[in-house]
């Protein structure tokens, strides 16, 4: 059962959603969102869109502002924006930029996410940018980063990127050793 507030967040968002400028609307209504409501559009927001598998700049603007910004990534249910998202074919300057704004925000992205993160990754980073930005992280990483990278390891599928099972497991050993010491 939908409670009365969830409706009304739901017919404000899709009213948006059928707007001319999708993405400055969307960013104008969370922005004016008191912190109290934010949760509550998430999930209805995460519910309707997108409802399309290719998003116009002004939506992935919109996208790129929800990953950049610490009042909704902090939010417990921000998983299920990323999840929302992770149908949409972005192009490749678009994966450029969300890879940029996943690596500033890995940390907040990863204590709200679980696997929604991970399958995320794997779509805007090219593989070898992927291990090469992992590796980055294993001395630094906090552990909530490694448990995810390591979860990538474990069930992505690498071999058809030519990445060689040594370098793989290499980088798999130095993970699970550092999670091992912190």
């Amino acid at each position: 059962m939908v409670s009365g507030k969830d409706l009304a967040i739901k017919s404000e968002i899709e009213r948006i959603l059928r707007s001319e400028a999708v993405g400055l609307n969307l960013q104008s209504y969370f922005d004016a969102l008191p912190e109290a409501k934010i949760r509550r559009a998430l999930t209805v927001l995460s519910a309707v869109y997108p409802d399309k598998t290719a998003i116009p700049n002004d939506e992935f603007e919109f996208v790129a502002q929800m990953l950049s910004n610490e009042k909704y990534m902090e939010q417990k249910n921000f998983s299920g924006f990323i999840s929302s998202i992770n149908s949409v074919d972005f192009t490749e300057d678009q994966k450029g930029i969300l890879a940029d704004a996943v690596t500033r925000s890995i940390e907040a992205l990863s204590r709200q996410c679980t696997f929604e993160l991970d399958s995320f990754m794997t779509k805007i980073f090219k593989p070898r940018a992927l291990l090469q930005y992992m590796e980055s992280l294993i001395d630094t990483g906090g552990a909530v980063v490694l448990e995810h990278f390591s979860d990538i390891l474990r069930h992505e599928d690498f071999s058809g990127d030519g990445v060689s099972d040594e370098a793989l497991a290499a980088i798999r050993r130095k993970i699970d050793q550092k999670l091992r010491h912190d």
